[in-house]
């Protein structure tokens, strides 16, 4: 069924408790205006599959946050909530509004907060997802 069932996922979808969206500035510079209707893709929902090179999106629980997972879901403790987070690019090359896969038109900033040549920084959309997820029962049988 489609929902994640043709790429045999299984369980059900789950509805976020929290959604947040936040712009964030640079460190190294002032931000230039993103354009209108600019387009950006971030992350990789099968980068499992495809490698990390677009494995940007990470899994971590709520009040373990300092903890970032991009390859794997995280059992979260009781009264903890799984937390999906998007950190989209935040360089621009300062003349496409897109690009034939949303992607080389925009970049990630280095580690310093710095732009690669060529590019300018813009604001970095972060996308905070927050789901109610239980956690595991283990019944012995299948710990």
């Amino acid at each position: 069924a489609d929902g994640g069932g043709k790429d045999q996922n299984v369980g059900e979808i789950q509805t976020p408790s929290q959604v947040t969206m936040d712009f964030v500035g640079n460190p190294r510079s002032k931000v230039t205006a993103m354009p209108r209707l600019l387009r950006i893709i971030t992350g990789d929902a099968k980068a499992f599959v495809n490698g990390n090179a677009n494995a940007n999106a990470s899994w971590s629980c709520t009040g373990f946050e300092n903890r970032q997972l991009k390859d794997k879901y995280p059992i979260c403790p009781e009264g903890s909530q799984v937390v999906r987070t998007f950190k989209f690019q935040s360089c621009w090359d300062g003349q496409n509004t897109d690009s034939a896969n949303h992607r080389t038109h925009v970049a990630f900033a280095q580690a310093n907060g710095a732009c690669p040549n060529g590019f300018r920084a813009i604001p970095q959309l972060v996308q905070r997802i927050v789901y109610d997820v239980p956690p595991p029962v283990f019944d012995g049988a299948n710990p």
